[in-house]
């Protein structure tokens, strides 16, 4: 019942809203033809499931707590932000906060992201940004230019923080003419095929496409080589493993909890059972280097 009803609470924020614009959050996505299908097709977005959902929640909740802290270290914050628009082309945003300069007093927009720790030990400069491997990851400096772009600044700064330590990473980031100059100009093209009502050439980027909001109605094909078609059998053992997957997380929760009610105690009597701890000695073993192979399971359709 109480899962039931977090479930719920976290679908019901699930919607998919109006897009008239390019937003600079979107900018720098690297797939154009996404970005005009967005704006002219929004309501055909597939809406994302309740597992992102609860990552943008906690993304909310980090940034809150980012923001604690930078006032508690002494800096000056200035977090009543309202939405901004750049015209011709037309961008609009808003930044997370902006952050005072201690040495020269000056307001500079600032982008708070909380990361994985993988991503955030990878971070420590646009650079490493736009080189990740994560499109959304190199979306970040896109969005930060325009910010930096619109309030006429040098500088602009990336907060990052550790969803697992809690540790935080300053990134300065100067602004870039030259690409800022390419990000107007890819806005410029997304608005000509909006008003010639055409469409830029599909991406070839799996990782990018199999996720897509939009793939349903975008057209592009996928090229994921060469591909096995199933008689039935592998479809049957992947809706099993579906069925299984709740029991197995249970089950790691079951085995979890008897080892806490255990501890104190080596044995223990129940209604039906006998419990004994026993000491089991792992012989040391080093494995050697190989590679191998995996079968990575994304659900299309349900």
């Amino acid at each position: 019942m109480i899962q039931s009803k977090l479930t719920t609470a976290t679908r019901a924020k699930i919607k998919t809203y109006p897009t008239n614009n390019l937003r600079a959050s979107e900018i720098g996505h690297p797939c154009e033809r996404y970005l005009v299908l967005s704006i002219t097709n929004w309501q055909d977005k597939k809406p994302h499931e309740a597992t992102l959902q609860n990552i943008f929640d906690l993304g909310n909740a980090l940034e809150t707590e980012a923001i604690r802290r930078l006032k508690e270290s002494g800096l000056e914050i200035l977090t009543a932000r309202k939405n901004f628009r750049m015209d011709a082309p037309l961008i609009t945003g808003r930044e997370d906060v902006m952050i005072q300069d201690p040495e020269s007093g000056e307001l500079y927009p600032c982008e708070i992201k909380g990361l994985a720790p993988n991503s955030f030990n990878a971070l420590d400069s646009v650079e490493d940004m736009r080189r990740s491997k994560r499109y959304y990851i190199r979306k970040y400096p896109a969005q930060l230019q325009i910010y930096m772009l619109h309030h006429e600044k040098e500088k602009g700064f990336f907060i990052l923080f550790n969803k697992i330590t809690g540790q935080i990473k300053v990134i300065d980031v100067a602004l870039d003419y030259e690409y800022a100059e390419k990000l107007l100009k890819k806005a410029e093209r997304i608005y000509i095929h909006i008003s010639n009502k055409t469409l830029p050439d599909c991406i070839d980027d799996e990782n990018i496409c199999s996720d897509c909001p939009l793939l349903l109605i975008c057209g592009a094909r996928i090229n994921r080589g060469e591909v096995h078609i199933d008689t039935g059998e592998l479809e049957a053992m992947l809706l099993r493993r579906d069925e299984l997957l709740p029991h197995i997380r249970e089950m790691d929760s079951i085995k979890f909890g008897i080892k806490q009610a255990m501890r104190g105690c080596d044995k223990a009597f129940t209604e039906s059972y006998f419990v004994q701890k026993k000491t089991v000695e792992r012989k040391p073993f080093v494995v050697a280097g190989s590679v191998y192979t995996k079968e990575v399971v994304r659900r299309i359709k349900k």
